[in-house]
């Protein structure tokens, strides 16, 4: 059933009949509204029809306050209108499956979203939102065609924004009657659903994502006598060991006046006793990179061969979503490389085989773990197809040493470490966390996320023995003043407040924490940190271009530790493994800094909210106070008298403050005044003396 925009009357009759003369009272009236329209498009990696592929759907968000004035969470509908002309799949090109206990509002799980959600990313620099969730169910009200609805939920106060700009990486299979024009009501629709609780059917915006390429299908499909790829081994990335190669950037020794990112990849395009035609080469993650400007290719021809005039090959820059690239490429990822085979090229089989080298690519600021390189051989362009998705024979996957883009703890009075004293038990810390990269589990157990603590303290993080009901340690509250406008109280909107986890802990579905004590002993070879690391389970995910905070539980040192304290230093690691082929990587081990008003992605405006680490304070002892006058109202003279456990301040840094906190009642007002004590009052004998303030 269809309805158009309008205003319908909701009529009331006594029986069940359908006649119009049953009907004899007005019940109501139904108002139907058309969305509010918003730009979305659709971006296949290959025309070829029928098989798995990345798509990246894109939206760009209007100018509603609606963005800025839900209260509660927001949810994003992505809705795949007829399978049988784009199909959606997992993100291991598996068929969707409805699961029944992930198809509602309350069941969304962060799994689930690692399960169909490839990559996300925002034009926004603070990045895209971390989803609370996801579900998906189907839409049979039409009997003829099955719709495929999936639903991110956003954290209440940390959804999309007004104006900005939003990709998301899924998969899909197209078939050969996608086109730029059918289906007539978009192959894809994104529909962005209003407040949950007060406003749940309320649509902020709608955009229809059509095709941005018509699928190959008749004379423009694959077709006896085309250039393809071998079947076991007909794309190559060379040069690795085990099935990686890792890509690094460094200078050209002939070039002295600056650095230029430059690798080698070795590829065997395809295996054709015909000419080779084009070879599009994408780069994932496909969000990532970014290689701007023009790469530039080589080969290097089978022994008594030719591939090129002068080993040249042409090589452009191309995008996804946006096409040829001109210049920088815009707001649009540059992640193709498109070759084109010349005229000059012994035709390839299965004994002549060139080497393509590519180079000048700009390569992703935080790396990634590894992943597989993609290629679609073209007969000419926008025909004759043939995608390459597998690590072939030989071949290997590519990855770059993964550097996380910023962690540091947040240190805003009142937002955690309400337990600074040493000895404390069960003091919560909460961490700001963007890696800049994703980290993926696609089996239980293949990514973890470790804290390491420094000397004396002791991770207390709740773990297994947390019940199926009990709030996990890592959740952060959104009372917390970071969430706020220091000015005016007022909840910042977005607050940027993503979470690992629901706010009830869910250790079968999403991850568990396991903890460490420290071994051996401090500046000797073999000592290992005390640990907090989180397991994920099969499916869960941390976006890279997130902002996630997490909170930590510890037991402090039994004695103080001062943030200046050279072994006072907390590290976190990012630990991937994965399979075909087998690999076991790690990020590289990053300190906890200041998070940067500059940073390229999730810059802060207040760097001082955050610190590398805290302190642990010691505490006083011997505290005396006394008064010179014991009379009600009287004016006083108080006499403080206390010991310390650890120096304070220094000449260099006189931030070192002593309060006195008084009960309600004493008024220190306009005349309190530090005055010194009598000579008399400072003894330099016995042992420990009684000293000046300094």
């Amino acid at each position: 059933m269809s309805l158009l925009k309008g205003e319908y009357k909701v009529c009331w009759s006594e029986s069940a009949n359908s006649l119009d003369t049953d009907f004899v009272a007005q019940a109501g009236t139904l108002v139907i509204t058309e969305p509010p329209a918003m730009t979305a498009s659709l971006s296949l990696v290959t025309i070829e029809a029928d098989v798995p592929q990345p798509i990246v759907v894109s939206f760009t968000t209007g100018t509603s306050a609606r963005y800025s004035e839900a209260a509660n969470p927001i949810q994003l509908k992505i809705v795949f209108t007829d399978p049988s002309y784009l199909e959606p799949r997992t993100v291991s090109d598996g068929s969707i499956g409805i699961d029944s206990n992930f198809d509602e509002l309350s069941e969304a799980k962060q799994h689930i979203c690692g399960k169909y959600f490839n990559e996300l990313w925002s034009s926004d620099p603070s990045g895209f939102p971390m989803p609370q969730g996801c579900y998906l169910r189907e839409d049979n009200i039409d009997p003829a065609v099955t719709k495929t609805e999936f639903y991110m939920v956003f954290h209440k106060r940390n959804g999309l924004k007004a104006s900005t700009r939003y990709e998301i990486v899924m998969h899909a299979t197209a078939r050969e009657i996608l086109t730029q024009t059918l289906p007539s009501n978009a192959a894809v629709q994104v529909w962005i659903m209003d407040d949950v609780i007060e406003r749940p059917l309320d649509v902020i915006e709608l955009g229809k994502a059509a095709a941005n390429r018509d699928v190959a299908t008749g004379p423009t499909s694959r077709a006896s006598g085309d250039p393809t790829f071998h079947s076991t081994d007909g794309f190559v990335i060379t040069g690795g060991t085990d099935g990686l190669l890792e890509l690094t950037s460094y200078c050209i020794n002939d070039d002295l006046t600056e650095d230029t990112p430059d690798f080698e990849r070795n590829c065997q395009p395809c295996r054709s006793e015909e000419d080779c035609g084009n070879t599009d080469v994408y780069l994932h993650p496909l969000l990532s990179w970014n290689i701007q400007s023009n790469p530039l290719a080589s080969c290097t021809p089978f022994e008594g061969g030719v591939c090129g005039s002068g080993g040249v090959i042409s090589a452009a820059a191309e995008s996804v979503v946006g096409g040829s690239v001109v210049g920088a490429g815009g707001e649009d990822h540059v992640n193709v490389v498109k070759l084109t085979i010349p005229a000059i090229f012994d035709p390839v089989t299965d004994v002549i085989q060139h080497t393509i080298h590519i180079g000048n690519l700009r390569l992703p600021e935080n790396g990634f773990f590894p992943e597989t390189i993609t290629a679609e051989l073209l007969r000419q362009e926008g025909a004759g197809p043939h995608y390459w998705s597998s690590v072939a024979t030989g071949s290997s996957k590519v990855w770059i040493q993964p550097t996380v883009a910023s962690v540091s703890i947040v240190g805003r009075a009142g937002d955690g470490n309400e337990k600074p004293f040493k000895g404390d038990m069960k003091n919560e810390l909460y961490f700001r966390i963007v890696t800049g990269f994703n980290v993926y589990a696609a089996t239980r157990g293949d990514a973890e996320l470790t804290f390491f603590l420094p000397p004396g303290y002791k991770c207390a993080q709740t773990g297994s023995s947390c019940a199926a009901s009990c709030i996990p340690d890592n959740y952060v509250p959104d009372s917390l003043s970071i969430f706020k406008d220091s000015g005016t109280g007022e909840y910042l909107m977005p607050s940027y407040r993503g979470q690992l986890g629901q706010e009830v802990a869910d250790m079968v579905n999403e991850a568990e924490w396991s903890t460490t004590e420290s071994a051996g002993i401090l500046g000797q070879s073999g000592y290992a940190a005390a640990s907090c690391r989180l397991t994920f389970q099969q499916g869960m995910v941390l976006y890279g271009n997130t902002v996630v905070y997490m909170g930590i539980t510890v037991d402090n040192p039994s004695t103080a530790l001062q943030q200046s304290d050279a072994t006072n230093v907390w590290t976190f690691e990012a630990h991937q493994k994965g399979s075909t082929p087998t690999y076991d990587k790690r990020a590289q081990l990053f300190t906890l800094a200041q998070p940067s008003t500059t940073a390229a992605l999730a810059p802060v405006a207040s760097p001082s909210d955050f610190s590398a680490n805290v302190a642990v304070l010691g505490k006083l002892s011997e505290e005396v106070i006394i008064p010179t006058n014991f009379a009600a109202g009287a004016w006083n003279e108080l006499q403080i008298f206390f010991k310390t456990e650890q120096e304070c301040g220094t000449a260099e840094d006189g931030a070192a403050q002593v309060w006195v906190e008084a009960p309600a009642g004493f008024d220190f007002t306009n005349y309190c005044a530090l005055l010194t004590l009598g000579d008399n009052y400072f003894v330099p004998e016995p042992a420990i003396p009684t000293r000046r303030l300094p």
